[in-house]
């Protein structure tokens, strides 16, 4: 996630911490893959202040407490943006690849497709659609959220 392109001056730093954990959430529920480890490597401005690192921080750990995904490693570096790179690793008894659906075979979503881009799109400016939904698209992309839970079996 890098802060030009991703990350809009409005929303929090925790919020898009969480953010990059979540997507690769996402991935792996798609796959049933349950994620268990995770490597996080951030390039941060020298300028940055100790609480925008903390708000960071924190984004990233309620996340990865929230999925029970443990933080084995990752990396720091200065740079003049913020860059968060997230990679995580899980197991599964039987993934679920592309190769193997069939005609026939039931496809499941647990949310609305779009509304994260939509409202990254509003949050950066570059677009400029309006409707009732604005309230509720731009949220999806400020608090991400999943559903993984569900797949997920302890």
């Amino acid at each position: 996630m890098v802060q030009s392109t991703d990350i809009p001056n409005k929303m929090e730093l925790s919020a898009a911490a969480r953010k990059s954990v979540i997507a690769c959430v996402s991935d792996f529920a798609c796959k049933g893959v349950k994620p268990e480890y995770g490597i996080i490597s951030i390039n941060l401005p020298k300028s940055i202040s100790t609480k925008k690192i903390t708000n960071i921080a924190n984004g990233f750990k309620n996340a990865c407490k929230e999925y029970d995904i443990a933080i084995i490693g990752g990396d720091t570096n200065e740079g003049k943006e913020i860059v968060f790179n997230v990679c995580i690793f899980g197991n599964s008894n039987k993934i679920v690849t592309r190769k193997g659906s069939k005609k026939g075979d039931l496809i499941f979503t647990t949310g609305p497709f779009g509304y994260t881009s939509i409202g990254l799109g509003i949050l950066l400016g570059s677009n400029n659609k309006t409707s009732n939904f604005i309230k509720k698209i731009c949220q999806s992309c400020n608090k991400s959220t999943s559903k993984a839970k569900i797949w997920f079996k302890k």
